[in-house]
């Protein structure tokens, strides 16, 4: 059975599969750096039943976006789905001390909600981990939340989830996998969605959550950036010149940061581009079954005329004039059928263009404007500190010139 485990990083999923599996390859860490940076299976037997274990990242990777650990996980998952090799279960890792559910515990989550769906919770175990490291009568207390809690795991439970201890012994980890022994093969959402329903990624629960954190955290940026701009001026206007160099500074990792999420907005577009050529292909296609219907009509037209010219000429010529009457309306047919499937095609991939070109202006026209805002700002402070000392007008009136070209 192929069993998936998920969680946060340093939520013990390497050390889990390395205690399940007796293999001393699984690298754990011991830092909240995440040691598992690609999808890893690792396949032992254990009570005659052979398991795969599959070591994934988690979403606040220490290296990755989390568009990125959506990209890989997407990936993997559909490529076993179609070749049939569908999960049996999924272990959710969580640490037990961890006695506050922080920002990135909960986007992790609310993306393992989106991924599996409802239905599959049926074969999901929620895993506590680390019990040694914590008071007993406080990590039970904690797990009584978080299984109460519909924002925790209330809602998983309700939809058929299991939640269990792993106290760090291999006999600990290998009863956790025997529970899932008797389950039956599942079929996750993000699978079903990309596979049976044809989606692109973008448009997927997952793909749609994703999408959702990197316009927050765009809005988050942007509105920093204003903030950092205005006080810029006014260390220009107070002459802070230390002041300054920390806020430009800042405003570099803000632009980064920025930089990132419209990279990562991009990897997500992508699909829309791998939808055109899918119509493109499949047009191809159509056309081909088209081309090939015609020539076997075709064909089967031409051996019967070379029947008839054997019989009676003269009807044999009225047979044949009437055979190429249809062979003109086929023609004609075929013809008016390539048209619109060229048609229907050429306004979908207009359709699909057009709105890529409105993203990527509104993208551009945001930038322009957060650029003019940024440079506005700082000839207002130049012009401000010139008002006050008259050395300083030299330098406004270069600021001016620069603004004057730039804009």
């Amino acid at each position: 059975m192929v069993i998936g485990v998920m969680g946060v990083t340093g939520s013990g999923k390497s050390t889990f599969v390395r205690t399940a599996s007796g293999n001393n390859n699984v690298i754990v860490g011991h830092s909240l750096e995440a040691c598992t940076q690609e999808i890893t299976a690792f396949e032992f037997n254990t009570n005659g039943q052979n398991i795969i274990l599959v070591d994934t990242p988690g979403f606040n990777d220490t290296y990755k976006s989390d568009t990125e650990i959506l990209l890989d996980l997407a990936k993997w998952l559909e490529v076993t789905y179609r070749q049939n090799a569908k999960l049996t279960g999924i272990l959710y890792l969580h640490r037990i001390t961890d006695v506050r559910m922080d920002g990135s515990a909960m986007r992790n989550l609310k993306m393992f909600r989106k991924l599996c769906g409802e239905d599959p919770m049926k074969n999901v175990i929620i895993l506590s981990t680390f019990w040694g490291q914590i008071d007993s009568q406080r990590a039970i207390a904690h797990e009584a939340e978080l299984k109460t809690n519909p924002d925790f795991w209330g809602t998983m439970i309700e939809h058929g989830a299991q939640v269990s201890r792993f106290d760090g012994t291999q006999q600990s980890a290998v009863d956790t996998l025997m529970s899932l022994a008797t389950k039956a093969k599942m079929t996750l959402d993000i699978q079903r969605e990309l596979v049976d329903e044809e989606k692109p990624l973008g448009e997927t629960a997952a793909g749609n959550a994703v999408n959702e954190e990197l316009h927050r955290l765009e809005n988050k940026y942007r509105e920093k950036l204003d903030e950092i701009q205005q006080e810029t001026a006014a260390a220009l206007a107070e002459k802070d010149v230390q002041y300054e160099q920390i806020l430009k500074a800042e405003r570099q990792k803000m632009e980064q940061k920025l930089e990132r999420i419209h990279s990562d907005q991009e990897m997500l577009r992508q699909e829309r581009r791998e939808e055109i050529r899918r119509i493109e292909a499949d047009n191809k296609r159509k056309i081909s079954l088209l081309q090939r219907e015609y020539d076997g009509k075709l064909q089967r037209q031409q051996l019967e005329a070379d029947r008839l010219r054997d019989e009676d000429k003269a009807e044999m010529r009225e047979q044949m004039r009437e055979a190429r009457l249809q062979s003109t309306a086929m023609l004609a047919q075929f013809r008016g059928q390539v048209q619109e499937i060229q048609d229907r095609s050429d306004e979908q991939i207009r359709e699909i263009r057009d709105e890529n070109e409105a993203l990527r202006t509104e993208a551009r026209n945001n930038a322009t404007q957060g650029n003019f805002g940024g440079k506005l700002a700082q000839l207002v402070a130049s012009g401000a500190l010139a008002a006050m000392d008259p050395l300083a007008i030299p330098v406004a009136l270069a600021s001016l010139a620069d603004f004057v070209n730039e804009f």
